[in-house]
């Protein structure tokens, strides 16, 4: 058994481990993961690394998951060298494999993070190091090995946005509609379900020894994976632009209830049960004015009727009726914006 820790967005804790419980029951795993400690950020869990790798890729909560490897008490620059001798990246990784490491050395009398990085480097010379998982506190360290790296796990500014509305309120407490009423070509929708198994958690660990000879779980299990919107919604005004939507999200519709309509806002008719979120970036620029501004978002609130409203757009936006109100700033393509979050009542 080895010692696993699912990182998740603060206030999200609770939720992480009620999914750990949950797993083993789904997927009927001969020995469920043992949960060892929560803490804020995440929940440090026991279990066999197949079953670990299983969890990391239905996991709805997790943003990733890491091995905690290994773990010693280190005052001495010579004794770390010594140390991390006695532990062979070997058992995870291919020679010349490159490697994420970060060195975070709070309240560590080595401090020095850079000292402690060329210790690594010098120790693994078979391998491409990355200064980037190896935290020192107080002394004592801990190594990581983690299921993603960069290149498969890109943080989009969808994703990122996202991520800061669920630390808001949780969208898996209640069926949620999930509105983007200026769609535009649909990228927030699409971007929208890259958390998950959609961010495709399975590609770092595959260059990993241990995970080699692993097969999939049962997709058909989905409850545990499937994004918790209960349905997409996109509406688009402009017909060339509302073509290029429906083409772009044809595919996502096949596996996600999207309704997708071509019409102004202040038409729009439905009406929904459930709690609706609308997620969307704003039209902004010279022939948006600031009366125009105000009218999109008294029009958002009057036919959505939401629970919540996050938009990006250079103006943060202030509505005296919201509960609470957050204001993010974002860089979104090279411009500076703001996210803005407001939350109302049901």
């Amino acid at each position: 058994m080895s010692k696993f820790f699912a990182v998740t967005a603060p206030g999200f804790e609770e939720g992480m481990e009620a999914e750990i419980k949950k797993f083993h029951s789904l997927f009927g795993i001969e020995e469920s993961l043992k949960i060892l400690s929560t803490q804020k950020g995440g929940v440090e869990f026991e279990s066999a690394v197949s079953e670990s790798v299983y969890f990391n890729n239905y996991s709805k909560l997790a943003t990733r998951v890491l091995i905690r490897w290994d773990e010693f008490h280190c005052v001495f620059f010579s004794d770390l060298e010594k140390k991390l001798k006695q532990r062979s990246l070997s058992k995870w990784f291919k020679n010349k494999s490159r490697i994420f490491v970060k060195v975070n050395s709070k309240k560590s009398k080595l401090g020095q993070e850079k000292k402690i990085f060329e210790v690594f480097k010098r120790v693994y010379v078979d391998f491409e190091l990355i200064p980037k998982a190896s935290e020192a506190e107080e002394d004592d360290f801990t190594l990581f090995v983690d299921f993603f790296e960069d290149g498969s796990m890109r943080e989009t500014i969808a994703s990122w946005a996202l991520t800061k509305m669920m630390t808001v309120d949780s969208p898996w407490k209640e069926p949620t509609i999930l509105i983007d009423p200026f769609a535009g070509s649909g990228t927030l929708l699409l971007e929208s379900q890259n958390v998950g198994i959609n961010r495709q958690r399975d590609y770092a660990y595959q260059k990993l020894k241990a995970f080699v000879d692993l097969k999939p779980l049962n997709e058909q299990k989905i409850d545990f994976s499937k994004f918790p919107f209960a349905e997409l919604v996109g509406i688009e005004s402009d017909e060339e632009t509302f073509e290029i939507l429906k083409s772009n999200l044809q595919a996502l519709a096949k596996k996600t209830k999207v309704s997708l309509y071509h019409q102004k806002n202040e038409d729009f008719k439905e009406t929904y049960d459930q709690r609706v979120w609308i997620f969307s970036n704003l039209p902004y620029g010279k022939q948006v004015k600031s009366e125009t501004l105000k009218s999109m978002f008294a029009t958002m609130k009057s036919v959505f009727k939401p629970q919540m409203i996050a938009v990006f757009h250079p103006e943060p936006l202030k509505d005296n009726e919201a509960q609470s109100v957050l204001h993010l700033p974002v860089v979104n393509g090279g411009l500076k914006v703001t996210l803005s979050i407001l939350i109302y009542k049901k």
